[in-house]
Order: structure tokens, then sequence, then C-alpha cells
């Protein structure tokens, strides 16, 4: 689960630092450049319901690595409290036996461990992107807009 945390970071970093440096390189014919890119921070930092493709664009590359921790906390859920897993498992078990109604308790107990680990997660992302106003947008920012400032897309300021 941490190595899949890492490797979706990684892509999540590789690819705004692609595209940063992609923007930069590639440029219409008059060679100006394809986006505004001191712009685009201006507009994420003040206004970033302006630049919400990049926020989606971003975004989607972390989505697949959520619903990783999402099965990954699920399955710890279930594995450590042993009484928790031995509990279900039996009345899951009692239900394939013909036993439809503690069949039905155990499906309901294993619904609710998911909707709880599947709340707990968007809780976790909300808070991430909520915490102090957005302190974790704001540091994306400034890592991506550092690293444009590092290839010469965006001058310094001063």
């Amino acid at each position: 689960m941490l190595s899949d945390l890492a490797v979706g970071l990684g892509i999540f970093f590789a690819l705004g630092c692609g595209m940063i440096w992609l923007m930069d390189t590639v440029r219409f014919a008059d060679s100006s450049a394809l986006l505004d890119l001191e712009g685009l921070f201006e507009d994420l930092r003040h206004n970033p319901a302006d630049q919400i493709w990049v926020l989606i664009m971003l975004g989607s590359t972390l989505l697949p690595t959520l619903l990783h921790a999402a099965l990954g906390l699920t399955t710890a859920v279930l594995s450590h409290p042993e009484k928790l897993q031995k509990l279900i498992s039996y009345l899951l078990h009692q239900g394939g036996k013909g036993y439809a109604p503690l069949g039905r308790l155990g499906q309901l107990l294993l619904s609710v461990v998911c909707a709880s680990v599947l709340t707990l997660m968007g809780l976790m992302v909300y808070l991430i992107v909520q915490f102090d106003h957005g302190w974790l947008l704001k540091h994306l920012i400034d890592f991506f807009e550092g690293f444009a400032q590092i290839i010469g897309a965006v001058s310094i300021a001063a």
C-alpha cells in the first residue's frame, strides 16, 4: 500500500513537472508560449476555479492511488481486529449454508466496514485539500512554481 502511494505521488509530480517543461519548451511558430505560466500560477493562487482543468488533470493521477489506499485500509480493518474478521466470515459462511438472515447480517457488516473506510478516505482528502485554508494546495503550487523557476519557465519574483 505504501509503495502504491509512493508511485502515485511520483507520477503526480512527474506529470506536473513534465507539463510545465512542455509548456515552456513547445512554442508557437511566432515563438510565443503555449500558456502563460506566470499567469497560470497567479490564477491557481487567487482564482483556482478558473484553472480547474489543471487540478482535474493532476488530481486524476492520484485517483487510482486513493482507490488502492481504500482497498488496503479495508483489508487492514478486516484483518487486524480478528474478532470482527471471524464474525463477518462466520455470518457470510452461514448465509452460504442457507441461513439467509445471518448471511444478510454478514453482508450488512461488511458493507458498513467498506462504507466507513470510503467515508474516512473522503474525509482525509477533504482535510488535505481544505486544511488551514488550502495549506497543501498552496505548497504544491509553490513546488511547481519553484520547478518552473529552476528551468527558467517563469521569472523569479523579487
